[in-house]
């Protein structure tokens, strides 16, 4: 199935992974530019920062259409580098996903 931003009553919703954890955004209506406003907290218990620094592992980002009979679609994915928030202190994301071509149902 290709992405339907016309679909009026269904969802997006973003899943991160990351250090065997993993956040879901609220749901966002279905639109070509969406936008999540959520915040989440990795834990990292016991890392100081020349560790984290040298942790290799991405956040991984999954985009999920919600259908209204509740179908759940990948719309695409992302690995992101963070280890740059170790010196800025936070990380703010607007990334550019990578289609998974073909119909991906969950």
């Amino acid at each position: 199935q290709v992405f339907d931003s016309n679909e009026a009553s269904g969802s997006l919703v973003a899943h991160f992974f990351f250090a065997g954890q993993r956040h879901s955004t609220k749901p966002v209506p279905c639109c070509t530019d969406p936008e999540f406003d959520d915040g989440f907290l990795f834990k990292l218990e016991g890392a100081d920062v020349d560790s984290l620094a040298a942790l290799s592992e991405p956040i991984h980002i999954v985009i999920v259409q919600q259908s209204v009979d509740d179908r759940c679609h990948v719309i695409g994915t992302q690995s992101v580098e963070w280890r740059r928030l170790l010196v800025t202190g936070y990380l703010k994301l607007v990334t550019e996903l990578c289609g998974i071509g073909g119909d991906t149902t969950v």
